[in-house]
Formats: C-alpha cells, structure tokens, sequence
C-alpha cells in the first residue's frame, strides 16, 4: 500500500496531505515550519506525508498531553523544541456559577472568525478555561472576549496555575473482540446487533476518522467518538479471560 492509499478521496484529506509534503520540503531546504493544530486523524497523514523525507520533526499541543497538536518540521539533525512552536495558552475566568461549557468556548472563539484548526484542546477546571491558539490570535482573543454568552470573564495569559486534566469515568468491559461494533455495543451498552445498526446509521469516529464499517478492527488505545453517547478511549492494553475474550477499560471523558 502506497503513503496516499489509506486517505479518503472525497475528503480534504489529499489536500492535507500536500500541505505536509509542502512543509517537508521546506524543512529539508533549513526552514523550520509549523503546521496548523491536527486532530488525531490528520496527525496520521501527517506522519505518512513525512515518512518520505529526512526531517526532524515534533506532534506538540501546547499542553503535554494534548490531542489537537501543530507538527513541526525541521532539518535533519536540528534541535527542535517545544518552545519553537508558534503557540499560545490563555486561560478564560469567570465566577463559580457561570455554566460554560468546552462548546460555549469554543463557539466564542469561532464567533470572531477564528478557525477551528487554529484552536488546539480546551480544558474546563476550577472556574476557568484553558485553551491553545496560535500566537498570532493571542492578542485578538484577549482584547476581544470579555463574556462567553451572559457570563463575563477575564482573558489572561495561561500561568500553568491548575493541573490540565482529561476527566474520566473508567469501566471495564469484556468484548468478543475488537470490532468496531463490539466496541461501540459496549461503549453504548447496546447490543452488538443495535450497535451495527447505529455505526450505519450515525456517525461514529476513530481517531478523529468516520467509520460505518461494522467490522473495522479498533487499535488499543483509540478514542472513540459515538455521536449521542459521548467520547471514549480504549486502554493500550487487554487481558483474556478463561473464555478467550477480551477484558479491556474503557474511559468516558465526562
């Protein structure tokens, strides 16, 4: 299989693709470059378009850990750092009642015509939110958002002051394998006849990809997204059990 053949070719995915090889090529010639923040699908093609070139290069979000991350790019050899990236980290604050949500920020965001790739992860902790976007918009994001819906808030640089953490509620489950639908069957609690039908009929994710085929085979470690019912991750590792099926743990970003 060719770097090209996995992409989807009614998508943007081939265009993206490009982008990349663009920014390798530039790379090999002594330019450092940055890509714009990559979900975790984009970040797939990202490392297939690169595996071409001899370069140095870093997935990097702003926050460790995070999902959306920028790819930078840089010679062979060159000493790439996480300070290099063109990223910034605000912090929204707003009172104890306030009911914001990742959506509500997120559409603050949008609302100045800020695009979605220009935004990495948002976290929601202790009255605040903390998000990434390009250096070039910190400015703008900070003279311009002054209330998210009726609820004012204070736009102020991200001082590092809270632990950045995914919220979860774990579960384990047992699955007669890693099929697509055995999964979404136990994510959802269906039952793996229901969960065919709803990967048909709604869009269900892998890794920031659509999938409609019942029988896809999930890697361990996914995150799972089921339109519905929520965001999931499967745990990197599995255990038999007496019966030769598979015991893994599933989390529920909450």
């Amino acid at each position: 299989m060719s770097r090209i053949d996995f992409l989807n070719p009614d998508s943007d995915e081939r265009l993206l693709f490009a982008r990349i090889c663009d920014l390798s090529e530039r790379a090999e010639r002594g330019r450092m470059c940055f890509s714009r923040f990559l979900n975790l699908r984009e970040q797939e093609i990202a490392k297939a378009a690169i595996s071409a070139y001899c370069v140095e290069h870093m997935f990097f979000g702003g926050f460790e850990g995070s999902e959306k991350a920028m790819l930078g790019l840089a010679q062979k050899d060159s000493q790439l750092q996480k300070d290099y990236f063109p990223i910034s980290l605000l912090t929204l604050e707003f009172k104890k009642d306030a009911q914001i949500s990742h959506r509500d920020v997120l559409g603050s965001l949008m609302a100045l015509g800020i695009e979605r790739n220009s935004v990495g992860d948002i976290f929601l902790y202790d009255n605040k939110a903390s998000f990434a976007v390009t250096s070039q918009l910190e400015e703008t994001v900070e003279r311009e958002i002054k209330s998210i819906g009726r609820y004012p808030v204070k736009t102020v640089p991200y001082n590092g002051d809270g632990v950045i953490i995914k919220n979860t509620e774990d579960k384990t489950c047992v699955v007669s394998s890693l099929r697509l639908d055995s999964v979404v069957s136990a994510v959802t609690g269906k039952s793996r006849t229901a969960a065919a039908a709803l990967i048909k009929k709604q869009p269900v994710f892998i890794n920031d990809k659509r999938s409609d085929q019942t029988d896809e085979i999930v890697p361990l470690g996914s995150i799972i997204t089921v339109r519905g019912f929520g965001k999931f991750k499967l745990s990197s590792e599995a255990s038999k059990t007496s019966k030769d099926k598979l015991r893994i743990i599933i989390s529920k970003y909450i």
